[in-house]
């Protein structure tokens, strides 16, 4: 995958990569950490410069960035300190998303089909993905479950995602 050298966007390599990561089961865990790292530190970047109307980028991110915690299933002490709230970038992350839950920044549906276990007291204020990374950050996975990858998601239609 010549993806360093290809002449796009870093928000268009983050779209391949993130689409790459929910079409592969196996493409996170075997793709090199090299190639990946930075482009989880680009789409950081992104959602922190977010704009109204770039919903489905903003949410190209967000994926990609929920696709990455799977890292930590290699075990790798370095890997998992990089994605560990203790991290630099993963507090911003975790200060970026509380920010978008204030603001109700909106999304279009997400290909990533999930069944989130709420804490009642959130349950009806944030939406899935925006609790599932909140959960990814502070250690939770065990609340989040994948159950599917949608390819039926039309990527330029932004509504907003539903509170269930």
């Amino acid at each position: 995958m010549q993806i360093h050298g290809a002449k796009m966007e870093p928000i268009q390599k983050i779209s391949v990569l993130n689409k790459a990561a929910w079409k592969s089961d196996g493409f996170i865990l075997n793709a090199p950490p090299s190639l990946l790292l930075p482009y989880f530190q680009s789409a950081i970047d992104y959602l922190k410069n977010r704009a109204p109307n770039k919903a489905s980028k903003v949410l190209k991110c967000l994926e990609f960035i929920l696709a990455m915690f799977r890292l930590r299933g290699k075990n790798d002490d370095s890997l998992n300190k990089t994605l560990s709230l203790n991290h630099g970038k993963i507090r911003e992350l975790y200060d970026t998303l509380e920010d978008m839950i204030d603001e109700d920044y909106k999304l279009p549906p997400s290909r990533v089909k999930l069944e989130v276990t709420k804490n009642a007291e959130y349950a009806e204020k944030i939406p899935d993905l925006y609790y599932a990374l909140l959960s990814c950050i502070a250690g939770g996975e065990d609340e989040i479950k994948i159950t599917g990858v949608r390819d039926d998601v039309d990527e330029d239609e932004p509504v907003t995602i539903g509170h269930h």
